[in-house]
């Protein structure tokens, strides 16, 4: 079977050839809109069938229809690998919140069950307590009220999204779950910060899936400054300290009067220093987080995500200390065994 699977493989690969050649040699303008999407399509399933069998790659059971025309984007072996692993990751953990809501469900039956057969006054919420359930809405409130303050009295913290040209497909989407990740972990923070999104190009698949991440961005409803303008354009220049982990000033100190700069570039391979090369074309001061003084020398220059960064500089601007600040960000968020 397995060398059936090949087989057609290594055909559909040769017809794929010749009708690249063909589109290659014609001079049309519609040669895109005319190259066999059918056929490539037809190929990346028995790719994935094979990898399957074979039994030692981590691929999905089913790619989804709305992941399709991302795969067929991608035009290098390694690259499709990268996504299918994704797409597993991503199956996978849909398959534990099933079981999980299966098993709470189970649970929540066997309780009822258990209160029908005992009737006696239990201890709980809705039961016997003093204490009343704080509700999802009343909780927003209170969040939504902490953020009003921070865009008064807060400090400012950017995100600079200027980066998407350099971003693949699959970094877009993961740099989109980050600042959904960091929004959430400001508006929950005891003193956030006032988020300001700036460069962010209007009508680009970058700024829909921004906006999807955030949710109510752009609406009244929403306390986060997002804008294609410059940070330049709305701060003055000498407050401004962009993050970079390539140059060499550590941030000693966290300071109240600076507006600090987070580059929003996700780089799954090589790093190219492009944060520091923007903010050395500005003219900008520019600093890096202290791991190697709280963590370790070898993460000295080491990138972080956007939301780990977010989750440091609160820490340490609401507890004032680098130490604690590392240290109550969890260890196997850095990776560290």
């Amino acid at each position: 079977m397995h060398r059936a699977i090949t087989m057609q493989f290594a055909k559909l690969r040769n017809e794929m050839s010749s009708i690249h050649r063909i589109y290659s040699s014609s001079s049309s303008v519609e040669e895109d809109s005319r190259f066999d999407l059918e056929k490539k399509k037809k190929m990346i399933e028995i790719e994935i069938q094979m990898l399957r069998e074979e039994g030692e790659y981590f691929v999905p059971e089913k790619v989804p229809e709305k992941n399709w025309n991302d795969l067929l984007n991608l035009k290098q072996r390694s690259q499709r690998m990268k996504y299918y692993t994704f797409l597993k990751k991503r199956e996978i953990g849909f398959e534990i919140r099933k079981k999980r809501k299966e098993e709470n469900e189970t649970k929540f039956a066997q309780r009822i069950q258990l209160h029908d057969e005992n009737p006696h006054i239990a201890y709980g919420l809705n039961r016997n307590c003093m204490f009343f359930r704080i509700r999802r809405q009343a909780m927003d409130r209170f969040y939504k009220t902490n953020s009003m303050h921070s865009v008064v009295h807060g400090e400012k913290l950017v995100l600079d999204l200027g980066y998407h040209e350099n971003m693949s497909e699959n970094e877009i989407t993961n740099c989109a779950r980050q600042v959904r990740n960091l929004y959430d972990e400001n508006k929950r923070s005891r003193d956030p910060f006032d988020l300001y999104l700036c460069n962010l190009e209007a009508k680009t698949k970058f700024e829909e899936k921004i906006g999807k991440a955030i949710g109510n961005l752009g609406t009244n409803k929403c306390l986060v400054t997002a804008s294609d303008k410059s940070y330049l354009d709305i701060f003055p220049k000498s407050k401004l300290v962009y993050l970079t982990p390539d140059c060499r000033n550590d941030l000693d100190e966290f300071d109240f009067d600076s507006v600090y700069i987070i580059g929003g570039l996700v780089e799954q391979g090589m790093r190219v220093p492009l944060a520091m090369a923007k903010a050395k074309k500005e003219g900008l001061r520019m600093a890096r987080l202290p791991l190697a003084k709280y963590v370790g020398r070898s993460w000295a220059t080491r990138s972080l995500g956007l939301d780990q960064v977010v989750k440091i500089l609160l820490k340490a601007k609401n507890q004032r200390r680098w130490d604690e600040a590392f240290q109550d960000v969890e260890r196997e968020e850095f990776n560290i065994q």
